[in-house]
């Protein structure tokens, strides 16, 4: 009598002959089963070059060095333990509705076509594509939307080549996933994925775009554990908007040649951007950073926009800034430190009466006056571009006020004074004037209590003094007024 089973895709029945007393054959009947009678007869089926194993009940499968134009077929498969194939070469592997207890690994294989594990396919161990190269593309999506490929153990696809795209959509991932030096010619995607363990895409190449995104209000991409994009390399856009990350997250020296959006990301713990290159325009709207944020030596070299950005604890040292608007953002604690703006704005945001390195200095000394000067200086300008003057003007003060600290006496420190307490170094014009005013009230006085006239011996004396400093104090003044209105 032949096995029962029946194809659920092609709806071929099974060839083999059923076990004694039983209606499904070896390959289909259920556990527990002959070991030493499957093994013979799994040997048998290879030697015949026949890899479907559609619906087989297997405790292991081990494939070698097999070279077939055909797939590997394991639609609704179950394995008791692991599945094993190195350096073979097929046209596809399909593991749609699998369920593998222990451990898959495909190891320095190519695959001409495609990787199916789409379906609810469960993995209980550790998922391997070490140096495996894909030629068309990696399907674990699921037109039902549902979480599909549960794994219990590690996801490495390290060093993986797809010359198509790679879909990990809705994914859950229960241990940790490694990407490290993988390679798609097109899109990967992680859309509304959950990865419990840590995330690893280090120097990763996506020739198209890159999503690890969420915009479903019950579907969020979500990593657990700490997350590593270093070197990331996103030719198209890069999209992290919606996601949340619980732990240290770094994006260092990432390279993204589109557009970049982390709108409405959650960053529930420092994020590291330094030396990131954004090519294209990169979003920052409503992005939570719960911690520190680190974009030392990161470009933003189209145009960038962060937007209510309540609170925002970072540091944008040695930064390119070109085209980045700062609007209904909290600036009180984020370092310019050497940065370069480039036609930036900042008017709109809440900017900082103190500069955090001015308040380290005051408190033990560890930032360089100069270098905080410096950095009023850059804010100024910054201002003054968007045309912003008398905030600027605030920054002019600052930035004064921090040189003037650089000299502790002589005419340099006495010439600072003098200017900060006359104009507040041009910046306060009423100062200047109520200076006048009380020079002339004060001369006023002086020549009717004293009776000075031009009979009295002290009115030479009277004139050498007072003529002169007031000339100088209204020339000030007319100047002083003609440069802010000039503005």
């Amino acid at each position: 009598m032949k096995c029962k089973f029946e194809s659920e895709y092609t709806h071929k029945k099974c060839d083999e002959n059923a076990l004694p007393g039983q209606d499904y054959c070896i390959f289909h009947s259920d556990f527990p089963k002959d070991k030493d009678k499957l093994k013979s007869e799994l040997k048998n089926k290879i030697t015949n070059r026949d890899y479907n194993f559609e619906g087989y009940k297997l405790y292991s499968l081990e494939l070698s060095n097999i070279n077939t134009n055909n797939g590997l077929q394991f639609r609704n498969a179950t394995f008791k333990e692991d599945f094993i194939l190195k350096n073979g070469k097929v046209s596809s592997i399909n593991f749609y509705g699998a369920h593998v207890i222990g451990n898959v690994e495909i190891k320095g294989s190519e695959i001409t076509k495609f990787v199916h594990f789409n379906n609810d396919v469960v993995i209980g161990g550790d998922v391997k594509f070490n140096g495996t190269k894909i030629h068309m593309g990696c399907d674990f999506s699921n037109d039902n939307e549902k979480e599909y490929l549960n794994s219990f153990g590690v996801c490495n696809f390290s060093s993986i080549d797809v010359k198509g795209k790679l879909d990990f959509s809705n994914v859950k991932i229960c241990g940790n996933i490694n990407f490290v030096n993988a390679k798609t010619q097109k899109d990967l995607s992680f859309q509304h994925a959950n990865i419990n363990g840590k995330a690893d895409f280090r120097e990763v190449i996506i020739n198209g775009n890159a999503y690890f995104n969420s915009f479903w209000e019950n579907k969020t991409f979500k990593v657990k554990d700490e997350a590593y994009f270093d070197g990331l390399n996103v030719k198209k856009d890069l999209h992290v908007n919606g996601a949340i990350f619980n732990k240290k997250v770094g994006f260092k020296r990432i390279n993204v040649i589109g557009n970049s959006n982390f709108s409405q990301t959650k960053f529930l713990d420092d994020v590291d951007f330094s030396n990131a290159k954004f090519e294209g325009e990169t979003e920052f709207e409503k992005t939570i950073f719960e911690k520190e944020a680190n974009f030392k030596n990161a470009s933003f070299l189209f145009r960038g926009i962060f937007a209510e950005l309540n609170p925002f604890n970072a540091s944008f040292e040695n930064a390119w800034l070109k085209n980045v608007i700062f609007n209904e953002c909290d600036l009180t604690k984020v370092r310019f430190k050497h940065v370069i703006f480039d036609n930036c704005e900042l008017s709109t945001s809440k900017l900082p009466k103190k500069i955090p390195e001015h308040i380290e200095y005051d408190n033990n000394k560890n930032e360089e006056l100069k270098s905080i000067s410096d950095t009023y200086k850059r804010i100024k300008k910054a201002l003054q571009q968007e045309g912003e003057y008398d905030l600027a003007g605030e920054f002019y003060i600052k930035e004064m006020d921090s040189k003037k600290r650089l000299y502790h006496i002589g005419r340099t420190r006495i010439f600072y004074e003098f200017l900060s307490l006359l104009t507040r170094y041009g910046e306060k014009f009423n100062i200047l004037f109520g200076f006048i005013v009380l020079f002339y009230a004060f001369l006023i006085v002086l020549v009717y209590f004293c009776h000075l006239n031009q009979s009295s011996p002290w009115f030479i004396y009277f004139n050498i003094i007072t003529v002169p400093v007031g000339s100088f104090l209204m020339a000030l003044f007319v100047y002083i007024f003609a440069r802010k209105m000039a503005r």
